[in-house]
């Protein structure tokens, strides 16, 4: 599925939400669980002095997105968290299991636009100097195999640049570290199945 013009314009956190919303409508919406998937390992980013990443057993998850998790470490049950809470890449984990294990599944459960549904979503990621944020996808994969680049912006400047090509999860990883550059960066989603 192609990305809207507004889609593309987003601000990379925005997108980021947008996936999280769509894994979440996508794990609430599971009727049944299939033998061996929970209770499953995930991670939660917790405050302190520093983030702490804290890893629990997710015991079940209720319709609202309201969920248990077990810390193994204390022996704590808590019963009214929320998948939220969760990070992105477990929930990614946690769907991708989902489908291992119910693989008639995939075709008619999971929404056009989340994530592990077949595709192969990259993120895309250049400096701004380097082309404006309405190039085609078609263009901006070539660019990606074709850099280190020159700006297609200012003929005058002779800097090289690349064009990045991530997963979901180094773009999270990224965003969640605080090493992205949001204020320079552009940022598109694209589905490489469809070109």
């Amino acid at each position: 599925m192609r990305r809207t013009e507004k889609e593309k314009s987003m601000p990379p956190g925005e997108l980021l939400r947008q996936a999280e919303n769509q894994l979440v409508s996508a794990l609430c919406g599971i009727r049944e669980n299939p033998d061996g998937w929970l209770p499953h390992t995930v991670y939660v980013e917790e405050e302190g002095d520093c983030p702490v990443y804290t890893m629990y057993r997710l015991l079940d998850i209720r319709k609202d997105g309201g969920c248990t998790l077990y810390n193994p470490q204390t022996g704590e049950h808590f019963t009214s968290r929320h998948l939220r809470e969760i990070n992105i890449e477990w929930l990614v984990t946690l769907w991708e299991r989902y489908l291992e294990l119910r693989p008639e599944k995939r075709a008619a459960s999971v929404p056009e636009t989340c994530p592990g549904k077949g595709t192969d979503i990259r993120v895309f990621v250049w400096y701004c100097g380097l082309t404006g944020r309405n190039v085609s996808d078609d263009r901006l994969v070539r660019m990606w195999k074709e850099s280190p680049l020159r700006s297609t912006e200012n003929p005058e400047d002779e800097t090289l640049y690349e064009v990045e090509c991530l997963t979901l999860d180094e773009l999270a990883e990224r965003i969640n570290d605080d090493c992205f550059a949001y204020t320079e960066d552009y940022v598109r989603f694209i589905d490489m199945g469809h070109l």
